[in-house]
Formats: C-alpha cells, sequence, structure tokens
C-alpha cells in the first residue's frame, strides 16, 4: 500500500466526528521507596484496593515489588519480592487468581545475564504461598506478557535466547512447568502480547522479520500444547529502518482479536499507534493509525462493556511525555483522545478499569518515583451505544461462489418495504463499490456482480434497508 493512502487512513482517524472529552483527572499521587522505583503494571484488587507492581533497586540489589494502596492512593504496605543473590528485573506482572489470591511473574539476572522466569503465588495480603524458577539453556529468557488461565495456571511470554525468537511457556496451577516452545516462523522476533482463547489455546502477538528482512506485527495462533497452527504477518513497507511492533493483544467483543502496535511506516513521526482488528481466523476487519504528537507508543488496551476499546499509550507532545488514552467505538471510530501529563520520560506503564467507568494508570517518573493517576468515570460509556449491533430480522444478503474470481452472484431477502442499497467495503471500511443505491426491490432478489476491476483481498457485502442491516464477508482471488 502506498503512503498516500495511509496518510488519507492517518487524516480520516483524525477528523472523524465530533470527539468526546476525555475523563477529567479524580487524583494523582507520587510515591518513592528506594533510590531506584520502576512500577510498570497496576489493578484493582479483589477488595477494591488498588495494587501496583514493579522493580526496586537499591545500591546492592533488585527485587519485584507490590506496593498495596487503598482505593484514595494511601499506602496499606509494600512486599518485596524474589531470589537471594539475584536481581529482579523490569517489568514484574501482577494478575489476580480464582482463589482470591495473586500471582507475580517477573526475571531474575544473575551474575549480570542468564535470565530466568521467576513466579510467586500470593495469598490476598501478598505473602508468597509457594515460587518457582524457570528457564530453558542457555537461561535467557526475557518476560514481557503474564496470563492466568481457565485451568488456574499461567502462561509467560517474551522472548527466548537472548535476540533471538518468540518464547511462551505454560505452567499448571501447582508451578509444575507444562511445555515451554520457542517459535521459529521468524528468523528473529519477540513476544509481548498473549491471550488465551475460548477454545482453550492461545493467540499471541509481537514483532517478527518477514522473508524481505522487514520488522513486521506477527499474529500467531496456538493450539493448547503451545503448537502453531495459524501465522501471519501485518503492516510493513519497504522503507529501510521502519516496521511495526505489536504490543499487546485481547479477546475482542468475543468475535476476534484487537492488537495495538507502534508503527513508523506511515509518517515521519517517531512512533505512531498502530490498532489492528482481526477476525477469529485472523482476517483483518479494519486498521487504524492514531498520532499523538510524534511519538506515540501503546502499552495496553482493554474491551469495555459497550463493546468499545480503550488503549493507553506513551505519548510526546512538544516536550511533556503524557500517559495517553484513546477510546475506539467496535467499528474503530475514534469516540475521544487525551492525555494525562507525567513529569519526565517514561518506558513502562500500567493501565486497569473498573465498573464505575474508572481509569486506573501508573507510571514512572525518572528515575525514583511512581506516579498514579485515578480519572473520574468515562461518561461516554453510558452515553454511547455500541456501533455495530446489526438487525437482520428484515433483510438478509448471501453471496457465491465465495471466494470468487471477477463474477460473484449476490442475493437477498428484503421484507423491510424499504429501498435497498448494497455496497463493497473493503477491510479498512472505505467504500469500493456502490452496487445498488436505494433500489426498489421487496422479497427475494439474485444478480450476478462484476467485480473485475478491484484488487484481490477481503471485502465486505454491506447492504442496507431503512434500519435494516446485513452483511457478508467475500474473498476475491486472482
Amino acid at each position: 500500500m502506498s503512503r498516500r493512502f495511509w496518510f488519507i487512513v492517518l487524516a480520516c482517524c483524525m477528523l472523524a466526528g465530533l470527539l468526546r472529552a476525555q475523563p477529567d483527572t479524580l487524583w494523582t499521587r507520587t510515591y518513592s521507596y528506594a533510590p531506584r522505583f520502576f512500577p510498570n503494571g497496576i489493578l484493582w484488587g479483589h477488595d477494591g484496593n488498588i495494587l501496583m507492581s514493579g522493580i526496586m533497586a537499591g545500591a546492592n540489589s533488585e527485587d519485584a515489588f507490590i506496593l498495596r494502596l487503598d482505593s484514595e492512593g494511601n499506602f496499606i504496605s509494600l512486599l518485596q519480592y524474589g531470589q537471594i543473590d539475584m536481581d529482579e528485573e523490569v517489568p514484574a506482572y501482577v494478575c489476580k487468581t480464582s482463589d482470591g489470591g495473586y500471582a507475580l511473574a517477573t526475571q531474575t539476572l544473575t551474575n549480570g545475564h542468564s535470565s530466568n522466569y521467576y513466579l510467586a503465588r500470593l495469598d490476598s495480603s501478598g505473602a508468597v504461598l509457594g515460587e518457582r524458577m524457570y528457564g530453558v539453556p542457555p537461561n535467557d529468557e526475557l518476560l514481557n506478557a503474564f496470563i492466568t488461565t481457565s485451568d488456574g495456571g499461567f502462561v509467560m511470554a517474551g522472548q527466548g535466547h537472548w535476540s533471538s525468537t518468540p518464547f511462551a511457556f505454560r505452567v499448571d496451577q501447582n508451578g509444575d512447568s507444562l511445555w515451554a516452545r520457542e517459535y521459529h516462523f521468524t528468523p528473529r522476533g519477540e513476544a509481548y502480547g498473549i491471550v488465551q482463547t475460548s477454545e482453550g489455546g492461545f493467540a499471541m502477538t509481537g514483532w517478527g522479520l518477514d522473508d524481505s528482512s522487514r520488522v513486521r506485527v506477527f499474529f500467531a495462533k496456538l493450539d493448547s500444547a503451545g503448537e502453531v497452527s495459524m501465522f501471519q504477518y501485518f503492516g510493513g513497507t519497504n522503507q529501510p529502518d521502519r516496521g511495526e511492533e505489536g504490543k499487546e493483544i485481547i479477546i475482542a467483543n468475543n468475535d476476534g482479536y484487537l492488537i495495538v502496535a507502534r508503527t513508523n511506516s506511515y509518517s515521519e513521526h517517531v512512533w505512531d499507534l498502530f490498532v489492528l482488528r482481526l477476525s477469529e481466523d485472523g482476517d483483518s476487519l479494519w486498521a487504524r493509525i492514531i498520532p499523538c504528537g510524534t511519538y506515540n507508543v501503546p502499552t495496553h488496551c482493554r474491551g469495555l462493556n459497550d463493546g468499545s476499546f480503550i488503549i493507553q499509550s506513551i505519548c510526546l507532545t512538544g516536550t511533556t511525555y503524557n500517559l495517553s488514552l484513546t477510546r475506539l467505538s467496535s467499528a474503530g471510530e475514534t469516540i475521544w483522545q487525551g492525555a494525562y501529563p507525567v513529569n519526565g520520560w517514561f518506558h513502562y506503564a500500567g493501565l486497569d478499569t473498573d465498573a464505575m467507568g474508572r481509569y486506573l494508570m501508573c507510571a514512572e517518573r525518572p528515575f525514583s518515583e511512581a506516579y498514579i493517576v485515578l480519572t473520574e468515570p468515562d461518561t461516554a460509556l453510558s452515553a454511547r451505544p455500541p456501533s455495530a449491533i446489526p438487525r437482520r430480522s428484515a433483510l438478509k444478503v448471501n453471496a457465491f461462489p465465495n471466494p470468487f474470481n471477477a463474477q460473484i452472484t449476490i442475493s437477498f431477502q428484503n421484507r423491510s418495504g424499504a429501498p435497498v442499497s448494497v455496497q463493497l467495503i473493503d477491510i479498512l471500511g472505505r467504500t469500493a463499490a456502490d452496487v445498488l443505491s436505494n433500489a426498489p426491490i421487496n422479497g427475494d432478489y439474485e444478480f450476478v456482480y462484476d467485480a473485475s476491476m478491484l484488487s484481490t483481498g477481503i471485502y465486505f457485502i454491506k447492504a442496507t434497508a431503512g434500519q435494516e442491516l446485513a452483511t457478508v464477508k467475500i474473498i476475491l482471488t486472482k
């Protein structure tokens, strides 16, 4: 795709609609308990208190920590974790477990090299119930993602041997290893996000080098044993020193996936936010490029209860580094974008949400402070309904053969009494062709459409009649 095309996409993202205002800040807090204090994760605990995780470093050692705060940000406890005679490294992740406790994962460093995974099971107060160390020789694993599984176990993902390939590691609820996989679908790469699917397998994203040695976002589906069942790249241009890197993946509305990534392929910015919406099969449904100043690198994303998404990123506007939040509808439209200033450059950040629609964030302040922001409730959650809930009772559409070459038969049933319009929409939401416009057709209708002027790819037939909407995905091959 040409850079001109992506600049059009970028402009559309910037100009689409009137944006709602970002939620106001409810309170901010700053904490410092060591000469170096690096937070990278935050969540609402089982009891409504706040847990922030990271690495704290003194003169001779580094340890993982969990800082427990009440809902107003007041201190409850500070607990440290790790192995004696080893240094724990950023990041340190904490997640809830189904028994009312927590789990913490980080990586350890021995003698300045040889990194291993460290996992601790914790009770509701943060006390250690058990801890384990894991490593695959020569023990240079890097940790970028940590999740719980439906059976009470855990998966850690990152990079295998130093500067090598994506890596994932699964343990059961007792901490016993189930499998460890280093993935060679790319000659070099790194996993940054992983999520469990409804089938019990996993979907993973990160970056890898394609056959032309371009850095691109990868999407891989794994079975429950960690074996690759599907893999593909997204993004990428032929420009030197340009590319995309996947940063996190989530299940999107129980139907496919959302990947947030960073890109520098389509503008002169250092980095822009790159968002991909994929189907369950990994097909691209839409993609968006979202700038924020000259530097906009995603850190986390969450699905919200109305089908929309909130994306956190590190954003540089002028000389100010910000915790940035971007709210997207289920169709990828920008509802609002906001910035919450942080005093100084930072590399790690954390995000969580609650039932009231508040956003809880943390960041590091160079180099000895942790900074927390809690917002007011997001009023757009109740003000804006899900954007793509089709009503199909009076209008149905189908197409065959599918996939097709040049010509396709489109059939529909219209019981609405309203005129019918039919369009072909590409995977980025653009109208590729107007097939019918307000045609006064009721009942059953079928016709052959010649799509030979279109490029090979995935399209959607979008039929509308009054308030009725019906869609079907088609694949054009040549």
